[in-house]
């Protein structure tokens, strides 16, 4: 499940479908592992989103979803995380300001990956503008169309 829920976040631009997936997440945290830590990862990314509402919708539900926990539930190892950590990660996701400046919001999120001793995921790179361009079919606009019946195609 934490799998599919994560897949659907890779390269997706509907801020709504982000949304409910990191209320998804959110609720699988308390599972065992390794879904509890494949969790944590895709809320971890999600809180580094390009999307201040979503970053201040992942922090408020993590948070919710932190408060019933144990400190032994807490993190990404078996042994969970020390209470002074939990409680950290609870005052940082309370703390930040997550719809502001994102630069800020990665710090933020890196310093909660600390405390909870979960890795934080290798973000890939959008691909450069010309690679796209270059693997761009001839005929996907409508532009192409009028070009080639102007030429007698």
């Amino acid at each position: 499940l934490v799998a599919l829920a994560r897949a659907e976040t890779r390269l997706c631009t509907d801020v709504g479908r982000l949304l409910e997936a990191a209320t998804a997440l959110c609720h699988l945290v308390s599972g065992p592992n390794p879904g509890r830590s494949s969790a944590y990862q895709g809320l971890l990314v999600l809180l580094a989103s390009k999307y201040p509402k979503v970053r201040r919708h992942t922090a408020e539900q993590l948070y919710l979803a932190l408060l019933p926990l144990e400190p032994h539930e807490v993190g990404g190892p078996e042994g969970g995380v020390s209470a002074e950590d939990a409680e950290a990660a609870q005052d940082l996701l309370l703390t930040t300001a997550w719809d502001q400046d994102a630069e800020e919001a990665k710090a933020a999120r890196d310093a909660l990956a600390m405390q909870l001793e979960v890795s934080v995921p290798a973000m890939k790179a959008a691909a450069p503008k010309a690679a796209q361009k270059a693997g761009k079919d001839e005929y996907s606009s409508y532009q192409s169309l009028l070009d080639d019946f102007a030429r007698g195609v």
